[in-house]
């Protein structure tokens, strides 16, 4: 079974090295590569595949297989990204998380594990598990339609709508702040919570002193504390969910 866990650990450190840290990487930026790279850098990945199956007892028409059934696979998921158009952010994690999916599944064929996968499964997804990552997926829209609901009626007390902020980028750090908080809580790292308020605070003051910016000062402290209430109190229903003592 750790030989088993160690092919991969390997397959997932080659995958890494050569989308990451691989020189060739650069070369896609050159004006006579960018449509050549992307079947070079496939036949690459497979044929890492390939000799790391080899490596591991693997037989050569399934290390052989495997390799290229990889390396037509990525193609194609790169080559899809690329014409739905994806975002830059948003076509690297479907690109990171559908080449680590394909590995995973030549690591189960390769394993004999399929028949094993359903027991597996049942015994990860247990009602801990599932009452944490609901906890994690109320942090994110639903709560912050809730702020926005709430903040609703002193919208009209800010003056100017556009005051050079990036697009989208408040609701990004909302997420990322009560997900924060709620790791922090279900961990009780209370100080890590008093430390991220601290920050924050610093931050929104260097942002509004010096200016006439009563309301906008107002409306961000309501928001920062409605955010900060809505996720310690998700964290602590978490954390009594699952039967945890909040001392």
């Amino acid at each position: 079974m750790d030989e088993s866990r160690l092919l991969l650990l390997f397959l997932i450190l080659g995958f890494l090295l050569l989308e990451f840290v691989c020189p060739l990487r650069r070369q896609q930026e050159r004006v006579s590569w960018p449509r050549v790279f992307p079947v070079v850098s496939a036949l690459l990945h497979g044929l890492c595949v390939a000799v790391l199956l080899l490596a591991f007892g693997s037989t050569w028409s399934f290390a052989s297989a495997a390799g290229m059934a990889f390396a037509l696979y990525r193609w194609l998921l790169g080559h899809g990204v690329v014409q739905f158009g994806a975002g830059v952010a948003a076509g690297l994690a479907v690109e990171l998380i559908g080449n680590l999916l394909g590995l995973l599944v030549i690591w189960l064929t390769n394993e004999h594990y399929w028949l094993e996968l359903p027991i597996l499964l049942k015994n990860t997804m247990t009602l801990e598990l599932l009452v944490i990552v609901l906890a994690y997926i109320a942090m994110l829209q639903p709560a912050s339609r809730i702020i926005a609901a709430m903040l609703q009626p002193w919208m009209a007390s800010l003056t100017g709508k556009d005051d050079g902020s990036l697009k989208n980028a408040g609701a990004l750090v909302g997420y990322l702040e009560r997900s924060m908080i709620l790791t922090f809580v279900l961990l009780q790292q209370w100080e890590a919570v008093g430390f991220l308020l601290t920050a924050k605070s610093i931050l929104r003051f260097n942002e509004v002193k010096g200016a006439n910016h009563h309301a906008r000062s107002e409306y961000i402290l309501l928001g920062t504390l409605l955010s900060f209430s809505i996720s310690i109190g998700a964290g602590l229903m978490t954390l009594l969910a699952l039967g945890k003592s909040l001392a």
